[in-house]
Protein backbone atom coordinates (compact mmCIF):
# COMPACT_ATOMS: atom_id res chain seq x y z
CA UNK A 1 0.00 0.00 0.00
CA UNK A 2 3.02 2.38 0.75
CA UNK A 3 4.33 1.17 -2.82
CA UNK A 4 2.06 2.23 -4.43
CA UNK A 5 1.01 5.54 -2.66
CA UNK A 6 4.79 6.42 -3.53
CA UNK A 7 4.07 5.78 -6.80
CA UNK A 8 0.76 7.44 -7.36
CA UNK A 9 2.79 11.11 -5.52
CA UNK A 10 5.70 10.33 -8.40
CA UNK A 11 2.68 10.04 -10.97
CA UNK A 12 1.10 13.14 -9.63
CA UNK A 13 4.13 15.56 -9.34
CA UNK A 14 5.61 14.43 -13.08
CA UNK A 15 7.57 16.82 -15.06
CA UNK A 16 6.06 17.45 -18.57
CA UNK A 17 7.90 20.23 -19.49
CA UNK A 18 7.80 20.49 -23.08
CA UNK A 19 4.68 18.45 -23.88
CA UNK A 20 2.23 19.88 -25.00
CA UNK A 21 -1.48 19.61 -22.88
CA UNK A 22 -3.39 18.22 -26.14
CA UNK A 23 -0.91 15.46 -26.38
CA UNK A 24 -1.45 15.04 -22.11
CA UNK A 25 -4.91 14.77 -23.23
CA UNK A 26 -4.78 12.27 -25.80
CA UNK A 27 -2.83 10.19 -23.85
CA UNK A 28 -5.06 10.36 -21.06
CA UNK A 29 -8.02 9.92 -23.69
CA UNK A 30 -6.24 6.61 -24.74
CA UNK A 31 -5.41 5.51 -21.20
CA UNK A 32 -9.13 6.31 -20.71
CA UNK A 33 -11.04 3.67 -23.43
CA UNK A 34 -8.72 0.71 -22.20
CA UNK A 35 -9.56 -1.83 -19.15
CA UNK A 36 -7.22 -2.48 -17.24
CA UNK A 37 -6.55 -5.67 -19.02
CA UNK A 38 -5.59 -3.51 -21.94
CA UNK A 39 -3.38 -1.21 -20.34
CA UNK A 40 -1.07 -4.42 -18.85
CA UNK A 41 -0.89 -5.76 -21.97
CA UNK A 42 1.74 -2.81 -22.64
CA UNK A 43 5.29 -2.81 -22.24
CA UNK A 44 6.43 -2.03 -19.20
CA UNK A 45 8.44 1.37 -20.37
CA UNK A 46 5.20 2.28 -22.09
CA UNK A 47 2.54 0.97 -19.85
CA UNK A 48 3.98 3.16 -16.89
CA UNK A 49 3.91 6.50 -19.27
CA UNK A 50 0.80 6.09 -19.76
CA UNK A 51 -0.78 6.01 -16.38
CA UNK A 52 1.55 8.51 -15.08
CA UNK A 53 0.76 10.69 -17.74
CA UNK A 54 -3.40 9.69 -17.12
CA UNK A 55 -2.84 10.52 -13.15
CA UNK A 56 -0.97 13.64 -14.05
CA UNK A 57 -3.92 15.04 -16.20
CA UNK A 58 -7.00 13.55 -14.32
CA UNK A 59 -5.68 15.13 -11.00
CA UNK A 60 -5.40 18.34 -12.47
CA UNK A 61 -9.44 17.70 -13.99
CA UNK A 62 -10.50 17.15 -10.00
CA UNK A 63 -8.73 20.00 -8.49
CA UNK A 64 -10.36 22.38 -11.70
CA UNK A 65 -13.88 20.91 -10.65
CA UNK A 66 -13.24 21.04 -6.87
CA UNK A 67 -12.55 24.72 -7.22
CA UNK A 68 -15.63 25.32 -9.14
CA UNK A 69 -18.02 23.77 -6.80
CA UNK A 70 -16.35 25.66 -4.24
CA UNK A 71 -16.89 29.03 -6.52
CA UNK A 72 -20.65 27.35 -7.05
CA UNK A 73 -21.00 27.04 -3.35
CA UNK A 74 -20.08 30.26 -1.99
CA UNK A 75 -22.03 32.24 -4.79
CA UNK A 76 -24.75 30.45 -4.28
CA UNK A 77 -24.61 31.72 -0.42
CA UNK A 78 -25.00 35.21 -1.46
CA UNK A 79 -27.44 34.66 -4.30
CA UNK A 80 -30.05 32.49 -2.64
CA UNK A 81 -29.83 34.77 0.43
CA UNK A 82 -30.55 37.64 -2.12
CA UNK A 83 -33.30 36.18 -2.98
CA UNK A 84 -35.00 35.24 0.05
CA UNK A 85 -34.80 38.86 1.06
CA UNK A 86 -36.07 40.33 -1.91
CA UNK A 87 -39.11 37.68 -2.24
CA UNK A 88 -39.60 38.85 1.47
CA UNK A 89 -39.52 42.25 0.65
CA UNK A 90 -42.05 42.16 -2.60
CA UNK A 91 -44.06 39.92 -0.80
CA UNK A 92 -44.61 43.47 2.00
CA UNK A 93 -44.00 45.97 -0.22
CA UNK A 94 -47.00 48.67 -1.61
CA UNK A 95 -45.79 51.09 -3.95
CA UNK A 96 -46.97 54.41 -2.45
CA UNK A 97 -47.52 57.02 -4.66
CA UNK A 98 -47.46 60.58 -4.30
CA UNK A 99 -44.67 60.68 -1.52
CA UNK A 100 -43.87 64.54 -2.04
CA UNK A 101 -47.25 65.35 -1.31
CA UNK A 102 -47.46 63.48 1.63
CA UNK A 103 -44.69 65.00 2.92
CA UNK A 104 -45.64 68.10 2.08
CA UNK A 105 -49.41 67.45 4.06
CA UNK A 106 -47.35 66.28 6.86
CA UNK A 107 -45.41 69.29 7.49
CA UNK A 108 -47.73 71.64 6.79
CA UNK A 109 -50.13 70.04 9.60
CA UNK A 110 -47.15 70.24 11.71
CA UNK A 111 -46.09 73.69 11.37
CA UNK A 112 -50.00 74.75 12.33
CA UNK A 113 -50.07 72.29 14.98
CA UNK A 114 -46.74 71.86 16.84
CA UNK A 115 -48.54 71.19 20.53
CA UNK A 116 -50.88 68.53 18.70
CA UNK A 117 -51.30 64.73 19.24
CA UNK A 118 -50.12 62.83 16.29
CA UNK A 119 -53.01 60.83 16.18
CA UNK A 120 -55.43 63.71 15.84
CA UNK A 121 -53.41 66.05 13.87
CA UNK A 122 -51.04 63.78 11.39
CA UNK A 123 -53.94 60.73 11.16
CA UNK A 124 -56.58 62.97 9.33
CA UNK A 125 -53.69 64.42 7.03
CA UNK A 126 -52.46 60.78 6.33
CA UNK A 127 -53.61 57.63 7.40
CA UNK A 128 -52.40 54.88 9.24
CA UNK A 129 -52.07 52.71 7.10
CA UNK A 130 -50.36 54.65 4.32
CA UNK A 131 -47.57 55.69 6.52
CA UNK A 132 -47.19 52.22 7.48
CA UNK A 133 -46.74 51.13 3.63
CA UNK A 134 -44.27 54.27 3.25
CA UNK A 135 -41.87 53.05 5.97
CA UNK A 136 -41.70 49.56 4.47
CA UNK A 137 -41.31 50.56 0.83
CA UNK A 138 -38.31 52.78 2.25
CA UNK A 139 -36.90 49.63 4.47
CA UNK A 140 -36.96 47.49 1.05
CA UNK A 141 -35.21 50.29 -0.91
CA UNK A 142 -32.88 52.15 1.70
CA UNK A 143 -29.94 50.98 3.68
CA UNK A 144 -31.48 48.34 5.79
CA UNK A 145 -31.65 45.76 2.28
CA UNK A 146 -27.98 45.19 3.01
CA UNK A 147 -28.21 43.78 6.91
CA UNK A 148 -31.33 42.12 6.06
CA UNK A 149 -29.59 39.97 3.44
CA UNK A 150 -25.99 39.44 5.72
CA UNK A 151 -28.20 38.22 8.33
CA UNK A 152 -29.66 35.26 6.11
CA UNK A 153 -26.16 34.94 4.69
CA UNK A 154 -24.95 33.63 8.15
CA UNK A 155 -27.58 31.58 9.00
CA UNK A 156 -27.33 30.46 5.12
CA UNK A 157 -23.78 29.52 6.06
CA UNK A 158 -23.83 28.37 9.27
CA UNK A 159 -27.18 25.84 8.85
CA UNK A 160 -25.66 24.41 5.64
CA UNK A 161 -22.23 25.20 3.86
CA UNK A 162 -20.15 25.38 7.17
CA UNK A 163 -20.38 21.78 7.29
CA UNK A 164 -18.87 21.31 3.89
CA UNK A 165 -16.66 24.02 2.38
CA UNK A 166 -14.13 23.07 5.38
CA UNK A 167 -13.69 19.57 3.54
CA UNK A 168 -13.02 21.09 0.16
CA UNK A 169 -10.76 23.86 1.83
CA UNK A 170 -8.69 21.21 3.55
CA UNK A 171 -7.95 19.47 -0.36
CA UNK A 172 -6.66 22.58 -1.72
CA UNK A 173 -3.31 24.59 -1.54
CA UNK A 174 -3.89 27.97 -2.39
CA UNK A 175 -1.22 30.70 -3.15
CA UNK A 176 -0.59 34.22 -4.62
CA UNK A 177 2.41 36.07 -6.66
CA UNK A 178 0.35 38.90 -5.27
CA UNK A 179 1.39 40.56 -1.39
CA UNK A 180 -1.73 42.09 -1.37
CA UNK A 181 -3.67 38.74 -1.29
CA UNK A 182 -1.52 37.53 1.47
CA UNK A 183 -4.04 38.56 4.11
CA UNK A 184 -6.52 36.14 2.24
CA UNK A 185 -4.25 33.21 2.20
CA UNK A 186 -3.66 33.63 6.08
CA UNK A 187 -7.42 33.82 6.61
CA UNK A 188 -7.68 30.04 5.28
CA UNK A 189 -4.38 28.52 7.18
CA UNK A 190 -6.75 30.71 10.14
CA UNK A 191 -9.92 29.17 9.08
CA UNK A 192 -8.31 25.52 8.97
CA UNK A 193 -6.93 25.67 11.90
CA UNK A 194 -10.30 26.74 13.88
CA UNK A 195 -12.11 24.10 11.75
CA UNK A 196 -12.86 21.39 14.88
CA UNK A 197 -13.31 24.08 17.03
CA UNK A 198 -16.94 25.68 18.45
CA UNK A 199 -15.55 28.88 19.92
CA UNK A 200 -17.84 31.59 19.40
CA UNK A 201 -14.69 34.34 18.52
CA UNK A 202 -11.15 33.80 17.58
CA UNK A 203 -8.59 34.25 20.54
CA UNK A 204 -7.76 37.58 21.57
CA UNK A 205 -4.39 37.06 20.99
CA UNK A 206 -4.89 35.72 17.80
CA UNK A 207 -3.46 38.27 14.14
CA UNK A 208 -6.71 38.01 12.24
CA UNK A 209 -6.58 39.58 9.01
CA UNK A 210 -8.65 42.08 8.42
CA UNK A 211 -7.50 44.55 5.74
CA UNK A 212 -8.35 42.85 2.29
CA UNK A 213 -10.20 40.58 3.67
CA UNK A 214 -13.46 42.58 4.71
CA UNK A 215 -15.21 44.67 3.15
CA UNK A 216 -16.46 48.19 4.85
CA UNK A 217 -20.56 46.83 5.31
CA UNK A 218 -19.25 43.62 6.78
CA UNK A 219 -16.78 45.30 9.45
CA UNK A 220 -19.86 46.26 12.16
CA UNK A 221 -20.97 42.34 12.04
CA UNK A 222 -16.71 41.11 11.74
CA UNK A 223 -15.75 43.01 14.95
CA UNK A 224 -17.77 42.63 18.22
CA UNK A 225 -17.22 43.55 21.48
CA UNK A 226 -17.52 41.41 24.76
CA UNK A 227 -18.70 41.28 27.72
CA UNK A 228 -15.59 42.64 29.35
CA UNK A 229 -15.60 45.02 26.48
CA UNK A 230 -12.60 43.61 24.26
CA UNK A 231 -13.05 43.85 20.37
CA UNK A 232 -13.33 40.41 19.26
CA UNK A 233 -13.90 39.10 16.03
CA UNK A 234 -17.01 36.83 15.54
CA UNK A 235 -15.99 33.37 13.24
CA UNK A 236 -18.90 32.32 11.47
CA UNK A 237 -18.95 36.26 10.17
CA UNK A 238 -15.33 36.47 9.58
CA UNK A 239 -15.75 33.34 6.96
CA UNK A 240 -18.30 34.49 5.24
CA UNK A 241 -17.00 37.89 4.43
CA UNK A 242 -13.58 35.80 3.96
CA UNK A 243 -14.69 33.29 1.32
CA UNK A 244 -16.51 36.39 -0.37
CA UNK A 245 -12.36 37.75 -0.74
CA UNK A 246 -11.55 34.22 -1.68
CA UNK A 247 -14.20 33.68 -4.56
CA UNK A 248 -14.01 37.39 -5.97
CA UNK A 249 -9.52 36.63 -6.26
CA UNK A 250 -9.80 32.77 -7.94
CA UNK A 251 -12.24 34.13 -10.82
CA UNK A 252 -9.30 36.62 -11.64
CA UNK A 253 -6.72 33.91 -10.77
CA UNK A 254 -4.78 36.25 -8.48
CA UNK A 255 -4.98 33.74 -6.26
CA UNK A 256 -4.41 30.43 -7.75
CA UNK A 257 -4.27 26.40 -6.71
CA UNK A 258 -1.44 24.02 -6.62
CA UNK A 259 -2.46 21.46 -8.88
CA UNK A 260 -4.70 22.90 -11.04
CA UNK A 261 -4.76 23.84 -14.87
CA UNK A 262 -7.09 26.12 -15.25
CA UNK A 263 -6.43 27.76 -12.04
CA UNK A 264 -2.80 26.87 -12.14
CA UNK A 265 -0.23 30.23 -11.49
CA UNK A 266 -0.67 32.06 -13.91
CA UNK A 267 2.94 32.97 -14.58
CA UNK A 268 3.06 29.81 -16.31
CA UNK A 269 0.31 30.44 -18.58
CA UNK A 270 2.91 32.50 -20.07
CA UNK A 271 6.73 31.37 -22.13
CA UNK A 272 9.91 31.41 -20.22
CA UNK A 273 11.12 34.27 -22.27
CA UNK A 274 8.43 36.18 -22.93
CA UNK A 275 9.85 39.41 -21.00
CA UNK A 276 12.93 39.00 -23.96
CA UNK A 277 10.64 38.28 -26.94
CA UNK A 278 7.03 40.21 -25.72
CA UNK A 279 7.20 42.20 -29.21
CA UNK A 280 7.45 39.01 -31.20
CA UNK A 281 4.73 36.92 -29.08
CA UNK A 282 2.02 39.75 -29.46
CA UNK A 283 3.26 40.25 -33.35
CA UNK A 284 2.65 37.06 -34.00
CA UNK A 285 -0.72 37.17 -32.13
CA UNK A 286 -1.61 40.28 -34.30
CA UNK A 287 -2.12 42.44 -30.78
CA UNK A 288 -1.03 45.46 -29.77
CA UNK A 289 1.39 46.03 -26.83
CA UNK A 290 -0.14 49.15 -25.34
CA UNK A 291 -3.01 47.92 -23.01
CA UNK A 292 -5.47 50.71 -23.47
CA UNK A 293 -5.32 50.38 -27.35
CA UNK A 294 -6.52 46.75 -26.50
CA UNK A 295 -9.11 47.64 -24.67
CA UNK A 296 -10.64 50.49 -26.54
CA UNK A 297 -10.30 47.28 -29.61
CA UNK A 298 -12.29 45.16 -27.79
CA UNK A 299 -14.45 48.00 -26.46
CA UNK A 300 -15.74 49.09 -29.60
CA UNK A 301 -16.50 45.41 -30.90
CA UNK A 302 -18.59 44.94 -27.89
CA UNK A 303 -20.58 47.71 -28.99
CA UNK A 304 -20.65 46.95 -32.54
CA UNK A 305 -21.87 43.39 -32.00
CA UNK A 306 -24.47 44.60 -29.55
CA UNK A 307 -25.80 47.21 -31.65
CA UNK A 308 -26.03 44.65 -34.44
CA UNK A 309 -27.83 42.04 -31.49
CA UNK A 310 -30.59 44.82 -31.00
CA UNK A 311 -31.24 45.91 -35.00
CA UNK A 312 -31.69 42.03 -35.91
CA UNK A 313 -33.29 40.84 -32.90
CA UNK A 314 -36.85 42.11 -33.33
CA UNK A 315 -36.74 41.33 -37.08
CA UNK A 316 -35.40 37.69 -36.54
CA UNK A 317 -38.33 35.07 -37.03
CA UNK A 318 -35.97 32.39 -35.51
CA UNK A 319 -35.16 33.89 -32.53
CA UNK A 320 -38.14 34.63 -29.69
CA UNK A 321 -37.70 36.60 -26.51
CA UNK A 322 -39.55 34.49 -23.56
CA UNK A 323 -41.81 35.60 -20.73
CA UNK A 324 -39.72 33.73 -18.39
CA UNK A 325 -37.78 35.21 -15.85
CA UNK A 326 -35.22 38.03 -17.34
CA UNK A 327 -36.41 36.87 -20.69
CA UNK A 328 -34.69 34.01 -21.76
CA UNK A 329 -33.93 33.69 -25.45
CA UNK A 330 -35.50 31.27 -27.85
CA UNK A 331 -33.76 29.59 -30.83
CA UNK A 332 -35.48 27.79 -33.49
CA UNK A 333 -33.80 24.46 -34.30
CA UNK A 334 -32.35 24.42 -37.81
CA UNK A 335 -34.19 22.28 -40.19
CA UNK A 336 -32.41 19.43 -41.42
CA UNK A 337 -30.19 19.30 -44.01
CA UNK A 338 -30.65 17.37 -47.35
CA UNK A 339 -29.80 13.73 -47.28
CA UNK A 340 -26.29 13.42 -49.61
CA UNK A 341 -26.77 11.84 -53.22
CA UNK A 342 -24.33 9.35 -53.05
CA UNK A 343 -26.40 7.48 -49.42
CA UNK A 344 -29.51 8.07 -51.22
CA UNK A 345 -27.89 6.22 -54.24
CA UNK A 346 -26.64 3.60 -52.01
CA UNK A 347 -29.93 2.54 -49.81
CA UNK A 348 -31.05 2.60 -53.85
CA UNK A 349 -29.15 0.02 -54.48
CA UNK A 350 -29.19 -2.22 -51.02
CA UNK A 351 -33.11 -2.15 -51.32
CA UNK A 352 -33.15 -3.34 -54.77
CA UNK A 353 -30.82 -6.18 -54.34
CA UNK A 354 -31.93 -7.36 -50.48
CA UNK A 355 -35.19 -5.68 -50.32
CA UNK A 356 -35.91 -4.76 -45.85
CA UNK A 357 -32.38 -4.37 -45.49
CA UNK A 358 -31.04 -1.26 -43.89
CA UNK A 359 -27.47 -0.14 -43.48
CA UNK A 360 -27.24 -0.53 -40.21
CA UNK A 361 -28.12 -4.88 -40.85
CA UNK A 362 -25.41 -4.61 -43.55
CA UNK A 363 -23.05 -2.69 -40.65
CA UNK A 364 -23.49 -5.15 -38.58
CA UNK A 365 -23.27 -8.14 -40.67
CA UNK A 366 -20.04 -7.03 -41.82
CA UNK A 367 -18.74 -6.46 -38.31
CA UNK A 368 -19.87 -9.91 -37.01
CA UNK A 369 -17.38 -11.04 -40.12
CA UNK A 370 -14.45 -8.96 -40.36
CA UNK A 371 -14.21 -7.25 -37.18
CA UNK A 372 -14.15 -3.67 -38.13
CA UNK A 373 -14.60 -2.00 -34.92
CA UNK A 374 -11.43 -3.56 -33.42
CA UNK A 375 -9.99 -0.60 -35.42
CA UNK A 376 -11.72 1.93 -33.08
CA UNK A 377 -10.98 0.50 -29.82
CA UNK A 378 -9.08 -2.94 -28.75
CA UNK A 379 -9.38 -3.51 -24.92
CA UNK A 380 -9.15 -6.94 -25.54
CA UNK A 381 -8.16 -9.68 -27.85
CA UNK A 382 -10.75 -10.77 -30.09
CA UNK A 383 -10.69 -14.25 -32.61
CA UNK A 384 -12.91 -14.75 -35.94
CA UNK A 385 -13.99 -17.71 -37.74
CA UNK A 386 -15.72 -17.45 -40.95
CA UNK A 387 -16.94 -20.81 -42.54
CA UNK A 388 -19.36 -20.54 -45.70
CA UNK A 389 -22.41 -21.25 -44.25
CA UNK A 390 -22.40 -19.47 -40.82
CA UNK A 391 -19.79 -16.38 -39.21
CA UNK A 392 -18.80 -17.18 -35.69
CA UNK A 393 -18.10 -14.13 -33.61
CA UNK A 394 -16.61 -14.70 -29.90
CA UNK A 395 -14.88 -12.85 -27.66
CA UNK A 396 -12.04 -13.42 -24.78
CA UNK A 397 -12.30 -12.39 -21.88
CA UNK A 398 -10.14 -12.73 -18.96
CA UNK A 399 -11.35 -14.09 -15.82
CA UNK A 400 -9.00 -14.52 -13.14
CA UNK A 401 -6.18 -16.31 -14.06
CA UNK A 402 -7.98 -17.96 -17.08
CA UNK A 403 -9.56 -16.82 -19.83
CA UNK A 404 -13.58 -17.55 -20.70
CA UNK A 405 -14.95 -17.25 -24.68
CA UNK A 406 -18.31 -15.69 -24.79
CA UNK A 407 -19.99 -16.84 -27.90
CA UNK A 408 -22.26 -13.98 -29.63
CA UNK A 409 -23.33 -16.49 -32.46
CA UNK A 410 -26.94 -16.31 -30.93
CA UNK A 411 -27.23 -12.38 -31.75
CA UNK A 412 -29.88 -11.40 -34.08
CA UNK A 413 -29.34 -11.55 -37.91
CA UNK A 414 -30.48 -10.36 -41.10
CA UNK A 415 -30.35 -12.66 -43.82
CA UNK A 416 -27.13 -13.78 -45.26
CA UNK A 417 -25.79 -11.18 -48.08
CA UNK A 418 -23.53 -13.98 -49.74
CA UNK A 419 -26.89 -14.94 -51.55
CA UNK A 420 -28.90 -12.89 -53.73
Amino acid sequence: MACSRRCLDCYLTLNTTGFAPKFLDRQKQRVAVEFNYGTSQHPEHIRHTLVATYCFVRSREIIDRLVDQLIQMIHGIGSRSEKRVEKKLLNDLRKVSGKTNILCQLAEAAIEHPDGVIRDVVYPVVSEKTLKALVKELKATGPAYRPQVQTVMRASYRGRYRRMLPAILSALKFRSNNEAHRPVIRGLELLKRYAESRVHYYDIEEEVPLKGVAKKDWLDLVIEVDNDGNERINRINYEVTLLQALRDRLCCKEIWVVGADRCRNPDDDLPGDFEERRAEYYGALSLPIDPEVFCQKIQETMTEELENLDRSMPKNSLVRILSRSDGWISVKPLDAQPEPQNLIRLKTEVGKRWPMTSLLDVLKETDLRIGLTECFRRPYRFSYSISPSRASYSKAIPVGSSTARVSLDRIPRCRSLAGG
